[in-house]
């Protein structure tokens, strides 16, 4: 079937559930007889704004981070960096994007005043060629007539195992220091799982809002500058994948096992702000793409975990296993798997027979293990039952699990019961 370019080849995408963001909402006032929006204050915390119809997503969300979270437990959707995490200078009138621009040459770019397009997909319209972008420069004017700047604008793609959905939400940041911390930790953490022969996408990761200390212009006094407390974001590995993966990094790193370290000429570091000439402020000021589709590139299917090098030593414990199991949800939702009556049969006696036909057992496992319901196979959805049957290492009535597996099985359990209350395996 050939496409329709444009629309159908622009590669593969997930849906989006909503925002997280940095900053309260924005505030609608009246002055000199027109409706505005204010900007909202930077917070200390996470904010989810979320289609209003995702009641089930909204209520996961508030049982589990609840009202001021500082900390996600979040996947990228894809091993490519540039396929999750994409940064710009942008600017907005009305709501809708009139300019984008690398820092060097526009990408996007609107005459603001007849609505004309001058630059799309980083070509000039009337010259063929890229048209040059230069800091500060003013690239329009707004209702009022004002100079229009373009600011820095950072869109990170995130899923939420607890959500068990194949779609991501999208934090959002206007920090030249976000912006800096994100791309350097994404990197830093990307070159260590290809060092463990795996790709960045579906590994376990933190998202964290953390206080630091940062240069911002003085708001009375211009030519000034003060420091001031922000919540700025970072990402860092789980730290139970961390346990797994060093412990991995230890067995490869003996001779002849080929594992290449970063070089000394490329080392990994902290995050270098000395050049960040200052800070873009953290209110929640970054609207939507609007209007006018901007072609970006084409996005790739994320790599199957199949094909990748074993994740760690085994057993694993239980939050790795809980991470494991939401990647494999994940890559078997990618396929559009099904699963038979039987599969489910085969998932409830595998389990059954682990605990000694202890149905409760299964069912608390269950609920902690995929956050579902009751914790009954019948009310699984296939890629579910296709991850638990992946986890177990089983295909057909009649396949044992291995010890390790059985050890992981009941530590999960172990675990689940702590989260539920109680202290120790029954």
């Amino acid at each position: 079937m050939s496409p329709i370019r444009g629309l159908t080849d622009r590669g593969l995408a997930f849906p989006e559930l909503g925002q997280i963001r940095k900053g309260s909402p924005k505030q609608k006032i009246i002055k000199d007889g027109r409706e505005i929006e204010i900007q909202g204050k930077d917070l200390e915390f996470f904010r989810f704004d979320l289609d209003e119809r995702e009641v089930e997503a909204i209520a996961t969300v508030k049982k589990i981070y609840g009202d001021r979270p500082t900390d996600l437990n979040i996947v990228l959707p894809f091993n490519e960096i540039d396929q999750c995490w994409e940064a710009f200078l942008e600017a907005y009138t009305a709501g809708r994007m009139v300019a984008r621009t690398d820092g060097e040459v526009f990408i996007y770019l609107v005459e603001t005043k007849t609505g004309n397009i001058l630059v799309k997909n980083g070509i000039d319209v009337e010259t063929g060629k890229p048209r040059p972008y230069s800091e500060g420069m003013i690239v329009g004017y707004d209702y009022k007539n004002q100079p229009i700047k373009c600011k820095a604008t950072g869109r990170l793609k995130v899923v939420l195992p607890e959500l068990q959905r194949l779609a991501f939400l999208t934090v959002l940041t206007s920090s030249l220091y976000d912006i800096s911390n994100l791309s350097s930790q994404l990197l830093a953490i990307q070159t260590f799982c290809n060092n463990m022969g795996k790709g960045i996408g579906g590994i376990p990761l933190v998202l964290r809002r953390r206080p630091h200390e940062i240069s911002c212009p003085d708001l009375k006094d211009k030519g000034k500058r003060v420091r001031r407390t922000k919540w700025l974001l970072s990402v860092e590995m789980d730290p139970e994948a961390v346990k797994r993966s060093l412990m991995e990094l230890k067995r490869l790193a003996l001779p002849g096992n080929g594992l290449t370290m970063p070089s000394p000429e490329n080392p990994i570091t902290g995050p270098d702000w000395s050049d960040i000439p200052e800070d873009e402020g953290d209110e929640d000021e970054t609207p939507e793409p609007t209007g006018e589709i901007v072609e970006g590139k084409t996005t790739s299917a994320p790599e199957s975990a199949s094909k990748e090098s074993a994740p760690a030593p085994r057993p694993w414990s239980p939050c790795y296993v809980k991470a494991r199991v939401m990647a494999l949800v994940g890559e078997y939702g990618i396929k559009s798997c099904t699963a038979s009556e039987d599969d489910r049969h085969l998932v409830a006696a595998t389990l059954d027979t682990t605990f000694k036909g202890d149905k409760t057992m299964r069912y608390l496992l269950c609920r902690w293990l995929l956050d579902l319901g009751d914790g009954s196979t019948k009310d699984m959805a296939p890629t579910q039952i296709k991850a638990l049957m992946a986890w177990q290492g089983v295909k057909k009535f009649g396949d044992i699990p291995t010890a390790d597996t059985v050890t992981e099985t009941l530590s999960v359990y172990t675990a689940a019961l702590e989260a539920s209350g109680q202290s120790k395996l029954l």
